[in-house]
């Protein structure tokens, strides 16, 4: 039953982080001057529009601020089914998604090898020891956190899931198994 809910949960979280990485910057932020042209995926946005904070719906606004009080400079995007915020904390970037009603979905923080978890990081190398650890994500949904690893050896890249002390290979989509 845990394992269902965990997949049905993280499936989502782990194709909208590769289509992320994938396509770069999602849609538009609050420091441009005009409005996009369209919105992710090609589905335009409402003419004249621009996303402001009194744009975003305010449960995903007050949900920001209550657990990030000392951000600054956040960037708030439209995205396909919601709305999503970025900030810098020091040298961490964070990417906060919400519902179109505001309710906080999830968290992605992105990390270098020195921020893993230290379980994380010897369960990963225990397995792939010649592999250098390039990046990772720590992706929280509700109390739980789930790392994903970006290792490498030479042009041999893999994605490493961690979750509840398990470890498994992600096949990217495109990539033969």
């Amino acid at each position: 039953m845990k394992h269902n809910t965990l997949t049905g949960t993280l499936l989502p979280v782990i194709l909208i982080l590769l289509q992320a990485c994938a396509s770069g910057k999602v849609s538009s932020s609050t420091n441009q001057a005009s409005p996009p042209a369209s919105l992710p995926d090609g589905i335009p946005a409402a003419t004249g529009s621009m996303v402001y904070r009194n744009d975003i719906h305010i449960r995903a606004v007050r949900h920001f601020k209550l657990t990030f009080p000392q951000a600054q400079n956040e960037q708030w995007y439209v995205i396909q089914h919601g709305f999503m915020a970025k900030y810098k904390d020091g040298d961490t970037n964070l990417r906060l998604d919400y519902d179109m009603h505001g309710r906080w979905l999830y968290t992605i923080r992105y990390i270098t090898e020195k921020k893993l978890p230290r379980e994380v990081r010897s369960l990963v190398r225990s397995t792939w020891y010649d592999y250098p650890i390039s990046s990772a994500e720590e992706i929280q949904v509700g109390n739980q956190f789930i790392y994903i690893v970006h290792i490498h050896e030479g042009d041999d890249w893999k994605l490493i899931r961690v979750a509840d002390g398990e470890m498994s290979e992600i096949i990217p989509p495109g990539k033969a198994g």
